[in-house]
């Protein structure tokens, strides 16, 4: 028989690594810390998800409500009688801050039952504004720059609508949805200020109207790793000999 030689070829893989979200924050409101530390005097430390600290301008301003048609709770805030709002704001840890400044990206999201007028923003470290988001009691999601701008999404009040804030670090954007729908308007949104991860989420609630939020969350949405691997490391030589 002939000799012969087979020579494999080096074969060049590409492994594409994707890693699920990771949530970093999360509250649906449940957790009877909530409820005591409420009282009806403010909110105190719960703890589930990180920390909050609200801004109430009466002792009735941020509650919670309970939900006819699933019988959880949501958090409920409204605007009293002063001149001030009511706010909550949420707090990220330091790991957690690190964590969304490794993968340049984060999604808020929550459920928005709006009655009015409410808004939404988000601060680097050092309290710096990067977006200011409006819910108008319209049904229009608005967004401030030192003038006001219309997206042209809509939502509709007076019911459980999903919310979702995407922020993309590496460009300095974000992107508004509502029930998983965007505009070209909602898109790209330049941040107020260059930043690098996000340090606090703020809701707030004014002219006199109410809004309930439920499923706060936060994650942290990692790009792919790709990875080059290299097999068969040269050329293998197989030699049959005659017998």
């Amino acid at each position: 028989m002939k000799n012969w030689i087979i020579m494999a070829m080096m074969v060049a893989c590409v492994v594409s690594l994707s890693y699920g979200d990771t949530i970093v924050f999360f509250d649906d409101f449940l957790d009877s810390s909530w409820q005591t530390a409420l009282g009806g005097y403010g909110l105190g430390t719960p703890t589930v998800g990180e920390a909050y600290t609200a801004d109430q301008d009466n002792t009735n301003d941020i509650s919670l409500t309970g939900n006819a048609v699933s019988g959880s709770y949501a958090l409920m805030l409204q605007r009293g009688t002063d001149p001030q709002v009511s706010s909550l704001y949420a707090h990220i840890s330091a790991a957690n801050q690190s964590l969304i400044e490794q993968t340049q990206s984060a999604s808020w999201m929550f459920d928005l039952n709006n009655t009015g007028a409410g808004a939404g923003f988000l601060f680097s470290s050092g309290g710096t504004c990067l977006a200011n988001i409006s819910f108008g009691s319209d049904g229009h999601v608005t967004y401030y720059d030192g003038a006001t701008h219309d997206t042209g999404l809509t939502y509709t009040t007076e019911t459980y609508q999903d919310i979702q804030i995407d922020i993309d670090f590496a460009n300095d954007t974000f992107t508004i949805s509502a029930n998983g729908n965007t505009t070209t308007g909602s898109t790209d949104i330049p941040f107020l200020a260059a930043a690098t991860t996000l340090d606090t989420m703020r809701l707030v609630i004014d002219k006199n109207d109410v809004a309930r939020v439920d499923n706060w969350t936060l994650t942290t949405v990692p790009e792919p790793m790709t990875l080059g691997v290299l097999a068969a490391g040269g050329v293998v030589l197989l030699r049959r000999r005659r017998r």
